[in-house]
């Protein structure tokens, strides 16, 4: 379950993040496209209040099938997205970034999310 919390705002606009469609995860990226598509066309929908992109944020983290976001807290403060808690890996935690980045209304994203790194200690 996503955890989140809203504190009222203006309405600001987001820049849009370029793809790349030729690089190892394509596959994730033209997924990634459709979904944001599907959910956030910035001719049919515009975003005009914390809580309004914090709805869309939720929803997109939880639909997206790459992203384990059971521990993820999301809060909105004037389009500025932060998110914390931990992900599975370092993919869940640049693809939520990105995904959200997308989300018309925001104006910027702050991820602090962590994930476990597995590894051995060297003597």
């Amino acid at each position: 379950m996503i955890r989140a919390s809203v504190i009222s705002r203006d309405d600001s606009s987001v820049s849009e993040s370029p793809t790349k469609s030729g690089d190892k995860t394509g596959k994730l990226s033209s997924a990634l496209k459709r979904v944001s598509d599907r959910y956030f066309s910035r001719d049919q929908y515009e975003l005009k209040s914390d809580r309004e992109i914090l709805m869309v944020v939720r929803s997109a983290l939880h639909s997206n099938v790459f992203i384990n976001e059971n521990n993820i807290l999301v809060n909105v403060n004037e389009g500025w997205v932060y998110l914390e808690g931990q992900v599975d890996n370092e993919d869940q935690r640049n693809l939520a970034k990105k995904l959200i980045a997308d989300i018309f209304g925001v104006v910027r994203v702050t991820n602090y999310l962590t994930f476990p790194r597995h590894g051995f200690a060297v003597d």
